[in-house]
């Protein structure tokens, strides 16, 4: 793990340890601030140990919209990463974050240990529920201009797991955003 990535993670156990950060938790992701009441020592797993308590996939929904689908080897630790971004980092999520905003980050399937079980439990779900930052309908205009694209490959090549680009990302959270404010989700 780098500095940055070492500094950003030390930040997030700060914050899902603190009793304003848990009662954020507690109100976005119930589940999770359930568990790390009753064990913290979770957020000290690391994410690419496979530990079965902590292992999983996960779904983080605003206005009961699926946003973001996700797995690690410890889902309480990276849905706290989410949560942090999406409380302190407004940037990141186009300043969504209010108290009154409808946001669920759930858990969906625990104790999957291996990548590749995750993985596929996760491609699926993405498939089925089509998060706003991973799915692009292929009849839309920003498809193929939607995903970072590696030399020599096509868009359909792309994991489906790989977030749209940070301006389309953005503009779909202030999208989403707009029609909070006007009263039409």
């Amino acid at each position: 793990m780098n500095d940055q990535r070492q500094i950003f993670i030390a930040k997030v156990k700060r914050f899902a340890r603190s009793k304003a950060g848990l009662k954020k938790i507690g109100r976005i992701a119930p589940e999770t601030a359930t568990v790390l009441t009753e064990h913290p020592e979770y957020l000290d797993i690391c994410q690419k140990k496979n530990d079965p308590r902590v292992a999983g996939c996960y779904v983080n929904s605003l206005f009961g919209k699926p946003f973001y689908i996700g797995s690690s080897g410890n889902i309480y630790l990276r849905l706290c990463e989410h949560i942090y971004n999406f409380c302190k980092n407004s940037a990141y999520y186009g300043a969504l974050y209010t108290t009154d905003i409808p946001a669920d980050f759930s858990i969906f399937s625990h104790g999957v240990i291996t990548d590749s079980d995750r993985e596929l439990i996760e491609f699926d779900a993405i498939d089925r529920l089509k998060p706003i930052l991973q799915y692009t309908d292929p009849s839309s205009p920003e498809y193929g201009f939607d995903k970072p694209i590696a030399s020599g490959k096509t868009r359909e090549t792309i994991r489906p797991d790989i977030c749209i680009y940070k301006h389309l990302r953005k503009k779909r959270c202030n999208e989403i955003k707009a029609a909070y404010l006007k009263g039409e989700i």
